[in-house]
């Protein structure tokens, strides 16, 4: 991994960071008014969204210039959106948190606590969705660029199934299919040469693009990368659920 890439990478974690801050402060001071919150939240996730796009591309163009290879494309952010990359209307996704919160009151959990569940589910999904921007973008950046052959994985954290996707490469139209809180970076891989000294093989049926709205579900990212083996013995996940 170059300077580039750490540079990228702790750039990427810090938005994702602020966004998550946001949302959960502003579910912490305005979720007693429903209307209030999502129009509040939205603002701030889908901001983070574009921000992880234009990003992304500025990351994508110096990475290969580093390469030799001159490119700039240009990206539609308002196609990197919660409805758009969900499939799913965007306030319908931001209100699930006011299910974990009356879910867990309905159980006899105390206020503090259902808060508590409400947060976490927050800081998921605004987490995702800033990760999903990073991935639809990147697919998007590659699309149509034939000096890129592939893209590599690289896990972030101890997650078992993320360790094992990453044992194959990815062909560049494929937006990297991820998980709930899923920290995973990419690389571009340019040129035959470079992906034979890889040593990596394309993962089975690896062979189209994954719908973006599936491309955030854990059954979903199994299904299209082929068969990841279950690991041999359960490790913790550490900060990845």
């Amino acid at each position: 991994m170059t300077a580039l890439d750490e540079t990228f990478r702790a750039q990427r974690a810090q938005l994702r960071d602020s966004v998550v801050a946001q949302a959960t402060a502003i579910w912490q001071t305005q979720h007693e008014d429903r209307n209030r919150y999502l129009a509040q939240v939205l603002t701030a996730v889908e901001g983070g969204q574009r921000a992880m796009a234009t990003l992304t591309s500025a990351y994508l163009t110096a990475k290969a210039r580093e390469v030799g290879h001159a490119r700039f494309k240009a990206l539609a952010l308002d196609d990197y959106t919660v409805a758009k990359l969900r499939d799913t209307k965007a306030v319908e996704v931001y209100a699930r948190p006011y299910g974990a919160f009356y879910g867990q009151l309905k159980e006899g959990a105390d206020e503090a606590a259902a808060h508590a569940s409400a947060l976490d589910a927050v800081s998921k999904l605004a987490a995702t969705d800033v990760h999903m921007a990073y991935t639809k973008s990147a697919a998007d950046w590659m699309d149509g660029d034939a000096s890129i052959g592939a893209y590599k994985r690289v896990p972030s954290g101890t997650c078992d199934y993320c360790e094992a996707a990453a044992e194959g490469l990815y062909h560049p139209t494929v937006q990297m299919p991820i998980h709930e809180n899923c920290e995973c970076d990419l690389e571009p891989v340019f040129g035959a040469a470079a992906i034979a000294a890889t040593g990596l093989a394309f993962h089975a049926g690896d062979s189209g693009a994954v719908p973006s709205h599936e491309a955030g579900d854990l059954e979903a990212r199994l299904d299209t990368t082929g068969t990841v083996p279950a690991p041999p013995k359960k490790r913790r996940d550490r900060g990845r659920t």
